[in-house]
């Protein structure tokens, strides 16, 4: 990757989730939120999250440094990074690259594979660039499983807080709630299981 798409993966990854208001893109949908409305429904979270981060970076100058050209080139970074941490991506993600180490092989270079610091020398093109960086970001966001027991024990029920507090809103506007949302029914160890199979 170029020192660019590295420092803006970076700064993506840190402040992927700012300003997020603890529900869920469909609810925000649903519910016809100001953020779903000013995003036209698409990933209204996440385009959001990248236009808050945008403006602290303009406001605080954390980009100063580059020239124009690198400029574009981390905010373009550092949108789709974001824009990819939208779950419903997920699959298709997960499909890309299974058929991506298929063609190209491991990333690392203590198993044979490629370098992962040489994606810039004419290896990869850019889409692909793009692609590994967006599933970084993405890993970032959604790795709670990976973390030690602790680490995902305290997440874990952080999100069922976040939830199960959805689950309440829907419940009072006389929505259909999910098990996942519905602190009744719902079994937050079989829902850590299965979202780390996701």
């Amino acid at each position: 990757f170029t020192k660019v798409e590295t420092l803006a993966t970076y700064v993506a990854a840190f402040g992927h989730d700012v300003g997020h208001p603890g529900l869920t893109n469909p609810f925000l949908v649903k519910t016809g939120s100001d953020i779903a409305l000013l995003h036209n429904d698409i990933s209204p979270l996440e385009n959001m999250h990248a236009a808050i981060l945008s403006a602290l970076i303009r406001d605080t100058g954390v980009f100063e440094t580059l020239s124009s050209e690198d400029k574009q080139i981390a905010r373009a970074t550092l949108i789709s990074t974001i824009l990819g941490t939208d779950t419903v991506h997920h699959m298709s993600q997960i499909s890309d690259l299974r058929i991506f180490y298929e063609t190209n092989g491991c990333l690392s270079p203590r198993h044979g594979g490629i370098d992962p610091l040489t994606l810039n020398d004419g290896n990869f093109h850019s889409q692909q660039r793009k692609f590994l960086l967006e599933v970084i970001v993405h890993v970032a966001d959604i790795n709670n499983p990976a973390k030690d027991w602790e680490g995902c024990r305290a997440w874990g029920y952080l999100l069922m807080d976040e939830f199960f507090s959805q689950g309440e809103k829907e419940h009072e506007l006389g929505f259909n709630v999910l098990p996942t949302f519905d602190k009744k029914v719902a079994s937050v160890p079989n829902i850590e299981m299965n979202f780390g199979e996701f």
